[in-house]
């Protein structure tokens, strides 16, 4: 049984990774301009959204430490000791919470975005679009499909 306290700070770490992954900044209710998102990475997002995403997307964190060139105790570091992330790494969390967000927006599921990630895809391929999110040309590659689905085009 959780705690009161663990029960919020899972919640306030909960609540920065929607506010990172929406582009909102505490609590105001517009979006964040690009600007805007270009300053709060320069800044250093906060490490527990590396932690949310995996946990959004039933991806082991070390294979989403992996996709970032990191390792998962570099992450957790930075969430112990709550310290942002550093711009090289604030950046790749960024790129990671586009396609996580476009995923959303064709799937609308947790699950069916963690499913599809997951799965072989013939026009990306052969691999499973996870295999393609440690470099910017592969996460162009998987934001291009899923802008296909999402208009109906299949290859």
């Amino acid at each position: 049984m959780r705690t009161h306290k663990a029960r919020r700070s899972s919640e306030a770490a909960d609540e920065q990774f929607l506010a990172v992954l929406f582009g909102f900044d505490n609590g105001m209710v517009r979006p964040l301009s690009e600007q805007e998102w270009i300053e709060k990475i320069r800044s250093g997002l906060p490490g527990s959204t590396i932690t949310e995403l995996a946990k959004k997307i039933d991806i082991p964190q070390k294979d989403v430490a992996a996709w970032l060139h990191t390792t998962s105790r570099t992450i957790q570091r930075n969430v112990e000791a709550n310290t942002p992330l550093g711009l090289d790494l604030s950046d790749r969390v960024a790129q990671l919470v586009r396609v996580y967000r476009r995923c959303r927006e064709v799937f609308r599921d947790d699950k069916k975005v963690s499913v599809w990630l997951k799965t072989p895809n013939y026009a990306l391929g052969g691999v499973a679009p996870t295999a393609l999110l440690d470099t910017i040309p592969g996460i162009e590659m998987v934001l291009d499909e899923l802008g296909r689905i999402e208009h109906g085009i299949f290859i």
